[in-house]
């Protein structure tokens, strides 16, 4: 991480000397606050696009497992998961899908868990959507997350999902 250094009034009185000090504090100061470097002032989530991730999709009547959405995560404690899923039964049985959410400390290599969000039946003929939303901890060592969408072979389901930091260390 960037150092951050406090730059002093009397650096930048008027008629102060531009110097090489100065000049380095000016380069690296912007670097480390973007960094969340220790000391340095904070920058408020509403000043940035906090959308980390949205995808949208869709399947088809089969046993299927769809990674709706995956990303990396840097330093991110707190998630928010918000959108929604809608489920088609066409057949003359129920139907269910499953909306759970996996992370990994391998960049991807390997996923722990199917954490579920929602499980929801639906009864035979029917089109329903449901709402979701769900604050997710993934503090710790984790490195990324992914959200999946999952349907029995008697549905199809469309969706909408998005992941948007709440924030971290």
């Amino acid at each position: 991480m960037t150092t951050y250094t406090a730059i002093a009034n009397t650096e930048v009185d008027p008629e102060s000397p531009v110097t090489s000090d100065l000049m380095t504090k000016l380069r690296d100061n912007p670097l480390a606050q973007g960094e969340g470097t220790t000391g340095a002032p904070r920058v408020l989530g509403r000043a940035l696009d906090v959308v980390e991730d949205t995808n949208s999709g869709s399947q088809g009547v089969s046993t299927t497992t769809v990674t709706a959405s995956d990303i990396t995560l840097a330093d991110i404690d707190w998630v928010l998961l918000a959108g929604w899923v809608q489920v088609r039964q066409s057949g003359g049985d129920v139907g269910q899908v499953t909306v759970d959410y996996q992370t990994t400390t391998n960049a991807g290599s390997t996923w722990s868990g199917a954490t579920n969000i929602l499980v929801q039946k639906t009864e035979a003929g029917t089109n329903q959507r449901f709402g979701i939303s769900a604050i997710l901890d993934i503090s710790g060592s984790f490195d990324g997350i992914r959200i999946r969408v999952t349907t029995d072979g008697n549905s199809a389901s469309q969706w909408n999902v998005g992941i948007i930091s709440l924030g971290g260390s």
